[in-house]
């Protein structure tokens, strides 16, 4: 059983949208309203993301329950438009903080804004992405991805600990 629930700004931001269009009566004969988004150059979009999950796995007798959680901002900064309305746009991760727990052991959790050493590998990694640009994204007018312009290649590299003998 595998539950996910997300909540993401830009959902309720469409959602308000739509309220507020759905006044609007339009006659037969009307054009049709297309929303686009209009990018500017230096133009930053911030991003609150909050992720929730529970997994419960079975094997014969054996039960096993794992939650996780993870909320963070990333922003979005507009580095170039091109002639098509699309834009060129600058992810950072800004912060995150994230909790595991298995069964009943205790929850292991991270905090990239505290200064405290960071024991889990992959919460390492995460730590020494925060503040720094990960991706460019091309991205349409209609909010579609269109091409990955640029990725960070040490971000899908293996940390050195992860091979300690």
């Amino acid at each position: 059983m595998l539950v996910v629930r997300t909540q993401i700004l830009l959902v309720s931001l469409v959602c308000l949208l739509g309220s507020m269009l759905s006044g609007i009566t339009l006659g037969e004969d009307a054009a049709p309203i297309l929303l686009q988004f209009k990018f500017t150059e230096g133009q930053e979009l911030v991003y609150d993301t909050k992720t929730e999950s529970q997994m419960v796995t079975r094997f014969e007798e054996t039960e096993e329950e794992v939650e996780n959680s993870t909320e963070s901002r990333k922003r979005f900064k507009v580095l170039k438009v091109q002639q098509s309305g699309a834009g060129d746009l600058e992810v950072t991760l800004d912060s995150v903080k994230m909790r595991a727990q298995v069964a009943d052991n205790d929850p292991e959790e991270f905090d990239s804004s505290k200064e405290e050493e960071v024991e889990r590998t992959d919460f390492r990694k995460i730590k020494e992405s925060v503040g720094k640009p990960q991706a460019v994204l091309r991205f349409g007018a209609n909010g579609k991805l269109m091409e990955i312009v640029n990725i960070q290649v040490e971000d899908i590299q293996p940390h050195p600990d992860e091979f300690q003998t």
